[in-house]
């Protein structure tokens, strides 16, 4: 089950993680999986519909975004990532362990870092920045204004970095002087995503999915 938190809106939006942005292959997928037609008059109508929009299925780096989309984005796919790394494991067990589980020690820093920044940038008075790099000092800071913040019985994520917050500052270390779109990309080990602020069709999705030509996929209904 997806699971999407934060940033809620009144709106609906789609958005796409690419292991490449290859508009060729992206074309002859969506056209693969809206091939044949179907019969029924309104399926037909449906499938016309989303092969218009192929040419709008564009992809750009992390850091063309805006840094307020990039991380609406990121916390709808925050616990995807995680159920991928913990796939077939009990999540209370295994976030209860030490910091370097499941092999994937480095990205735990780079979600760690989002989440501090998430935390630092929701509570920013007026317009947010166009970016930012990561320093350790205000990981320092943030942390701990984080975890006394926090309601344990709530987020096992929360009380997984409180357990841990000694390795998680050390090992942040490794994204000081980074932008956060950089962040990004590694803990998502790709490099493009697509943003659109209208909910694209699902079969579109369906068809990035079964070429394998996304790591992520979202149409988030606020």
């Amino acid at each position: 089950m997806k699971i999407r938190t934060d940033f809620v809106t009144n709106s609906s939006s789609s958005s796409f993680i690419f292991k490449e942005y290859n508009p060729d292959k992206i074309k002859q997928a969506i056209e693969h999986r809206l091939s044949p037609l179907p019969k029924d008059k309104w399926k037909r109508i449906y499938y016309e519909k989303a092969r218009e929009m192929i040419p709008y299925i564009v992809g750009k780096r992390f850091c063309e975004y805006p840094l307020w989309d990039l991380m609406k984005v990121y916390s709808w796919y925050r616990w995807d990532v995680i159920s991928k790394w913990l796939e077939g494991k009990d999540w209370e067990t295994e976030l209860s362990q030490k910091v370097y589980i499941s092999g994937n020690g480095e990205k735990w820093n780079a979600m760690f870092v989002l989440d501090m920044y998430k935390n630092y940038l929701e509570n920013i008075d007026g317009v947010w920045p166009k970016d930012i790099e990561v320093t350790v000092d205000l990981l320092n800071s943030q942390a701990r204004e984080y975890i006394q913040s926090w309601d344990f019985d709530s987020d096992i994520l929360q009380v997984f970095y409180t357990n841990n917050i000694e390795e998680l500052l050390k090992g942040a270390k490794q994204f000081e002087g980074k932008e956060l779109p950089e962040v990004m990309e590694y803990l998502f080990g790709a490099q493009y995503l697509y943003f659109y602020g209208d909910e694209t069709y699902s079969l579109i999705r369906e068809a990035l999915e079964e070429a394998g030509l996304c790591l992520y996929s979202c149409e988030h209904m606020g």
